[in-house]
């Protein structure tokens, strides 16, 4: 199988990565070109160039994988407002949303996207969040990661019911 990890430089993407190849499939590391590749040193893999800034580099990025892992991390560059880190999360999981519908509408596609335990409410007195726990309304608390992860696992359940191959991984620790 031909896995395509996007954020495979990252703290959880490179051990994605490693275990793509470790579990015998061909790796494709999706990056932009100013990525530093080396924490995947040593790995077999093939690079392509996009960004989830730019719907058709990432289409033609994912021309012939038979998945995708989207691993990449909510990381601010420039201290910014909630609204505008919300903004940038929508419209890049947007992006890569519309590209995955688009290459499955070519070649069957399995998307996995790599969420967040933030981004599932506490339980009942405090217990943790779990699945069920999924908020039903934006979340009032404005940490920007809470409200950025939010709204991309929110994207992602939609794309999932709207018939999109795809799931939500959650870690419980990073």
């Amino acid at each position: 199988m031909k896995i395509a990890v996007i954020g495979a430089t990252g703290m959880l993407g490179c051990h994605i990565a490693h275990a793509v190849i470790d579990s015998g499939h061909s790796l494709v590391v999706i990056h932009r070109t100013s990525s530093k590749l080396d924490k995947l040193y040593g790995l077999p893999y093939t690079s392509r160039i996009a960004s989830l800034e730019g719907e058709a580099g990432l289409v033609k990025a994912l021309a012939g994988v038979d998945a995708v892992i989207h691993a990449a991390a909510y990381y601010p560059t420039v201290p910014r407002s909630w609204k505008a880190d919300l903004k940038l999360a929508r419209a890049q999981m947007g992006l890569f949303l519309s590209a995955c519908k688009q290459a499955h509408a070519v070649r069957p596609l399995r998307v996995v996207y790599v969420g967040a335990a933030i981004a599932l409410q506490r339980g009942v007195k405090g217990a943790p969040g779990t699945e069920a726990n999924s908020y039903s309304t934006q979340p009032r608390e404005k940490n920007n990661y809470l409200q950025v992860k939010w709204a991309m696992d929110t994207m992602a359940l939609q794309a999932a019911a709207e018939g999109l191959p795809m799931v939500i991984g959650i870690p419980t620790m990073s």
